[in-house]
């Protein structure tokens, strides 16, 4: 029992020591969902805010409307972006939470988890790099 303990520690350990770091990867980069002209999300060059767009504001009928979010790394791979501005002042700021899956190329892939209401499973979604 004592070795199998041991096994799964360092198994866990490892795995989590050679994780990348893809907080650097990002500072900066703007994502545009897999299949959109440009919604997604823009990271600030500081890394702490990225701003969110939406497809309709991309084509102008809305103005120039983005929502900023505070961008809190948990490790390598996690991360949780809060929103900074108060829509309702009855309502808690949304959340997300993601796990970087991989960054190939211009590829990232990122794992939603669910935050709100209900059962749902995480989601990957896919965006490019622009």
């Amino acid at each position: 029992m004592k070795k199998r303990f041991l096994s799964l520690a360092l198994v866990l350990y490892c795995t989590h020591a050679s994780a990348e770091n893809f907080a650097p990867q990002l500072k900066g980069k703007r994502l545009i969902l897999e299949n959109a002209a440009c919604a997604g999300w823009t990271f600030d060059p500081s890394g702490r805010f990225t701003d969110w767009r939406n497809e309709g504001d991309c084509a102008g009928t809305a103005g120039d409307y983005k929502s900023r979010w505070h961008v809190q790394w948990l490790d390598n791979d996690n991360l949780v972006l809060t929103e900074t501005e108060r829509s309702d002042e009855k309502m808690p700021p949304r959340n997300f939470v993601y796990q970087v899956v991989s960054i190939n190329g211009r590829t990232v892939k990122l794992k939603e988890f669910w935050t709100g209401w209900g059962e749902h499973r995480p989601s990957i979604t896919t965006f490019t790099i622009r």
